[in-house]
């Protein structure tokens, strides 16, 4: 009969010396990771986003009158709304817009993702769908509501896509 053997639960030693103290080069630090010593500069540790100063993200709330996103953060019929994932991502989703039979779609963009939403034309005009027409782009400012209360101004791009 084999015998389960359970692993020793020793506690990881973990032997730190002063900066600039020991073998290496100064402002390394030797640190305990899964029972091995390894050199780590102090630098390039990371604290978590949370712990960052400044690091504390604002949400903002839309404006009284404005209702662009359904319940659920469902975009409606014919938006495509730009944020912070890869523009592949939102290419295919203008395209099954498309697809689901839209004559128009326009995506929407906003702030740091304006980029993005031009990227994200221009890769649906060249890779997927040659004969897209751009329509007339709308530069915006929109006024979000901050959850403190403070109102910020946010750049905003529509741009209008027709397939024909």
């Amino acid at each position: 009969m084999i015998q389960d053997e359970q692993p020793s639960e020793q506690p990881i030693q973990q032997s730190v010396q002063p900066m600039g103290q020991g073998v290496g080069r100064e402002g390394v630090q030797p640190i305990a990771h899964h029972g091995h010593l390894v050199k780590q500069s102090e630098h390039s540790i990371q604290q978590p986003r949370s712990q960052k100063p400044g690091g504390e993200r604002k949400q903002f709330v839309k404006k009284e009158g404005s209702s662009e996103r359904r319940a659920g953060g469902r975009e409606p019929g014919n938006i495509v709304f730009i944020g912070k994932k890869p523009p592949l991502v939102y290419a295919f989703a203008v395209v099954a817009k498309f697809n689901d039979g839209q004559k128009q779609v326009v995506v929407k963009a906003r702030g740091n993702s304006i980029v993005t939403g031009v990227n994200v034309t221009q890769l649906v005009k060249h890779k997927f769908i040659p004969t897209l027409q751009i329509g007339r782009i709308e530069i915006t400012t929109e006024e979000l509501t901050a959850e403190d209360g403070k109102t910020h101004r946010v750049s905003a791009i529509l741009i209008p896509l027709t397939k024909e």
